[in-house]
């Protein structure tokens, strides 16, 4: 799942890339990849923050050795980065209403992160908190850029 991730992310620069020297079609491709993305996020973040493959996601009873606080807060904030990633969406495509999105796309993302990082610091050694704090802080972050930049 990690290959898929780290794929659609170039593909999403890749086409801010192509989008800056105003090429045709590449309104199309950043809104085709940046929606892959975000629902990638969106419905294969549970498993993806508890490091379960997507072959085992799929199929009945995947997640049942997961902690139901751990599935709350990994669908979450893979909610919230899908969220963040369609407001970028906005920015960089110059939609009506954009500034709005990407704010509420900031505050959606910040209590994911607050949580996280508060049972990092408490002590817990679960994977999946610190796979989620470094996601989130790093859409945190192209969100506050998009905003300033777009």
């Amino acid at each position: 799942m990690r290959k898929v991730e780290f794929s659609l992310i170039a593909a999403v620069a890749l086409s801010i890339i192509v989008l800056s020297f105003n090429v045709p079609g590449a309104g199309i491709l950043l809104t085709v990849t940046t929606l892959t993305l975000a629902f990638f996020y969106a419905y294969l973040s549970t498993a993806y923050f508890n490091n379960i493959s997507i072959r085992r996601a799929l199929k009945k009873g995947a997640l049942y050795k997961v902690s139901t606080k751990h599935k709350i807060l990994a669908t979450y904030s893979g909610v919230a980065i899908a969220f963040a990633l369609v407001s970028v969406l906005f920015q960089a495509m110059h939609w009506p209403s954009a500034n709005v999105l990407t704010v509420l796309g900031i505050l959606v993302l910040l209590p994911a992160i607050l949580v996280c990082i508060y049972k990092i610091a408490k002590g817990s050694k679960n994977i999946a908190y610190r796979k989620s704090v470094q996601r989130t802080a790093s859409y945190l972050f192209v969100a506050v850029c998009a905003y300033i930049y777009f």
